[in-house]
């Protein structure tokens, strides 16, 4: 493959990204707080790609003063924006701080002097008398922003990684997504790194190396990222409809079967029904035993006897049935049958197409399709 065609892949991503980011930011169907971190930074990302065609094709050459643009460095920007995208996706609920802006300092300090510096080559609008400073200051910039990167790389990392977020269930994206997401930004900041290395010691530019991984990522934001809004959209609107259906039911007294009187089990179902605890993702027996104030070993022992069936499987007994109702409802016709099965409790679509199948013996799908007819 020749850098021909590489450059057509990076235009194309450059136009799809462009796209996408006008999308996330401006159309109803995306547009909230959130997305408009991801939509910025897509943005940026499209604006970088921009900077590097007009050097990569020596545009500049014949429009000297535009060069100007090729000296604001939006690499240290863009890192931020996309830490603010993580943030409010873990807790939307979130309010951005002092703390969280002044990480726009370096790029404000940077666009000034960059500007200053612009308005005497490029514009000879005054004169700068001592220039000895000036080369110094693009080394500082260029390697502080690879620093800022990767300083901020870390705080993401402990943001997404070691950090558990109370309210997991109630995120509107999938974190296993976001986490690949966070990866390939990694290792685009690794490539750019390492092409940096090699330029210096070798005079050679591989810089079309971070160009094309920006655009693929720009692909599979396109290809993935549709599907997840979509899906995050859907189950934001299941939410509210079993918020509303809860909310409009007659609380009914739970009836107990034969050989369900032990008292800690009946409480056990009375959290499950009352409290939909089983549509929690992340519900665990530490969770359970803690309600109920006995051991964990307890607990299990005490579903085993009942229900001979362990802590997940009793769990997932509820989310198939919860997943039924929502399957055959005409309220839930419009919407994705994984959406349906993550807010049922399911953390993936694969566990709730087993564990489905295990119960009924069909796919949700074939499921509705039987019972529609």
């Amino acid at each position: 493959m020749n850098f021909e065609i590489l450059d057509f892949l990076i235009l194309i991503g450059v136009i799809q990204g462009f796209i996408f980011a006008i999308v996330i930011l401006f159309s109803k169907f995306f547009k909230n707080k959130t997305n408009l971190y991801l939509g910025i930074s897509l943005l940026l990302g499209v604006f970088i790609n921009i900077q590097y065609w007009a050097l990569h094709y020596d545009w500049y050459k014949e429009h000297h003063n535009f060069r100007i643009l090729e000296d604001i460095e939006l690499v240290l920007v863009f890192p931020v924006t996309l830490y603010f995208y993580y943030l409010k996706l873990l807790n939307p609920s979130l309010q951005l701080r002092n703390k969280h802006w002044v990480l726009f300092v370096p790029f404000i300090i940077s666009i000034g002097l960059n500007l200053y510096i612009g308005g005497q080559f490029y514009f000879d609008l005054y004169p700068i008398h001592n220039k000895s400073w000036i080369p110094y200051f693009y080394s500082i910039e260029y390697y502080f922003s690879i620093l800022f990167n990767l300083a901020l790389l870390v705080v993401e990392f402990r943001l997404l990684f070691k950090n558990t977020t109370k309210h997991q269930h109630d995120i509107s994206y999938d974190l296993k997504w976001i986490r690949l997401f966070y990866t390939f930004h990694v290792l685009l900041i690794f490539f750019w790194i390492i092409t940096s290395i090699v330029d210096y010691f070798y005079n050679n530019d591989y810089s079309i190396i971070i160009w094309l991984l920006l655009n693929i990522l720009f692909y599979w934001i396109g290809y993935q990222g549709i599907y997840k809004f979509t899906l995050a959209k859907n189950r934001f609107e299941i939410r509210e409809i079993n918020k509303k259906k809860v909310n409009e039911k007659q609380k009914e007294a739970v009836k107990f079967k034969k050989g369900e009187e032990n008292p800690y089990f009946k409480k056990f179902i009375q959290l499950l029904e009352s409290e939909k605890l089983y549509r929690n993702q992340q519900l665990s027996r530490d969770d359970i035993a803690t309600r109920l104030n006995i051991s964990v070993g307890y607990l299990s022992q005490i579903i085993n006897s009942v229900t001979q069936k362990n802590f997940s499987d009793y769990l997932n007994l509820y989310r198939v049935k919860e997943a039924k109702i929502m399957i055959l409802d005409p309220e839930f016709d419009n919407y994705d049958m994984v959406a349906i099965g993550l807010e049922a409790g399911f953390n993936s679509k694969s566990a709730f197409y087993k564990y489905f199948k295990k119960e009924t013996g069909h796919t949700p799908t074939t499921f509705k399709r039987n019972h529609k007819e």
